[in-house]
């Protein structure tokens, strides 16, 4: 996939599109904590680029302290928050694969 620089919508913009798609409760979170992530979550950034992102389906069900090196040692740091918010929005299917299985 090739790399492409976007400017990002506000956090309450990506917010009230993660609860319009239905997003929030495929991920098991309700909309008052999506609403307090926008309210409370890091300060929007003009550009942000993420490349090579893996969801990381072989470490599931390690916990922090396993999977973080693991990561280390494959040269990878975890998605933060807001990372996987804008992964989400842009591409949607990540989380419906989730979702489907």
């Amino acid at each position: 996939m090739a790399n492409v620089l976007a400017p990002l919508p506000a956090l309450a913009a990506q917010a009230d599109r993660l609860i319009a798609l239905g997003l929030h409760r495929a991920a098991g979170v309700t909309e008052a904590q999506v609403r307090a992530v926008a309210q409370y979550g890091p300060r929007d950034a003009l550009l942000y680029l993420l490349h090579d992102v893996d969801r990381g389906d072989d470490l599931a069900g390690w916990s922090p302290d396993e999977a973080l090196p693991a990561l280390a040692q494959a040269h990878c740091s975890p998605l933060t928050l807001t990372e996987g918010i804008h992964w989400v929005l842009q591409q949607p299917e990540a989380l419906a694969a989730i979702c489907a299985s």
